[in-house]
């Protein structure tokens, strides 16, 4: 094989794949789909490896691409399974109240309304379980973001759903 800029990249994409594997695990905590997740992620890079800027961080850019098709998967997983909430409960499940229903579309209101940085940290960590040391490691954030995020995301969305300010 010829010695090319992308054979090199190539090689370090390569070298990146056993962190992608640990951080996809982090997010899904299944080992099996997250390398489903990883394998994706990798085909896409390869894909696009001429929209990677040379100079910049090729990991940053492969976890980047990761967290994107995790959490677009998550964000597709549950509008799948909010449509099928909307066709209704099986025949043996009682009907939630209409209290119930006009509270959970309040408190998805105001997780749409966080900022992305706030709700898709908060997305992560509840989903995963994740530790902060964890995302903190896995996203290359110091633990004090992590923390700072989580803690400012949880706070709008009180004031929100106590019915406060609209941020």
């Amino acid at each position: 094989m010829t010695d090319t800029p992308n054979s090199h990249l190539m090689a370090e994409i390569v070298e990146l794949i056993p962190r992608l594997r640990r951080y996809a695990r982090v997010l899904v905590r299944d080992a099996d789909r997250a390398d489903e997740f990883v394998q994706e992620a990798l085909v896409r890079a390869v894909a696009r490896i001429d929209q990677f800027q040379p100079g910049t961080d090729l990991r940053a850019w492969l976890f980047t691409i990761l967290h994107n098709l995790v959490v677009s998967s998550f964000r597709r997983d549950k509008h799948r399974a909010l449509l099928a909430e909307r066709q209704g409960p099986p025949n043996n499940a009682t009907m939630p109240r209409q209290e119930d229903w006009a509270a959970l579309r309040q408190v998805e209101t105001a997780i749409q309304r966080l900022d992305p940085r706030y709700r898709d940290l908060l997305f992560l960590a509840t989903i995963t379980g994740a530790s902060y040391e964890e995302l903190a490691r896995e996203l290359s954030i110091p633990i004090g973001t992590v923390r700072s995020r989580l803690n400012r995301a949880r706070s709008h969305l009180k004031r929100q759903l106590e019915g406060g300010a609209h941020d």
